[in-house]
């Protein structure tokens, strides 16, 4: 029988998956840790302008995670030395956080119906 949950329940979830990356434009056999976004931080990156200084940095610093789990990059100056790095290896890991929070899941439906409203739109590649 299912179990309905009260707020102590779904507070008290770990309900934020984690992975590790490879990254070997950081080094050879490096990798890293991440984590799925939280909805916070889901809602914050979403409300960024088009555009916006840092975007691909500002997505990855809150999922970056130590070995034992805390954020690597807490805070705005992190995040900006963070953007300085390679694109290539910044995304190899947004596309792990993508995956991680669900966005990759929408945003393909999303496209579709952006490119019948609009031919000339470009579809997200995945």
């Amino acid at each position: 029988m299912a179990k309905f949950l009260g707020p102590e329940d779904i507070l008290k979830c770990n309900d934020l998956p984690t992975e590790v990356v490879e990254v070997p434009e950081w080094g050879a056999d490096a990798v890293v840790k991440v984590r799925g976004l939280t909805g916070t931080e889901r809602d914050r990156i979403s409300n960024l302008p088009a555009g916006a200084d840092n975007f691909t940095a500002r997505v990855v610093a809150p999922a970056l995670l130590t070995e034992d789990g805390r954020q690597m990059f807490p805070d705005e100056d992190a995040v900006a030395k963070l953007g300085r790095k390679s694109f290539a290896a910044l995304d190899r890991v947004r596309q792990k956080v993508f995956r991680l929070s669900g966005l990759l899941s929408t945003a393909v439906p999303e496209a579709k119906e952006q490119l019948v409203a609009d031919p000339t739109a470009d579809l997200p590649s995945d």
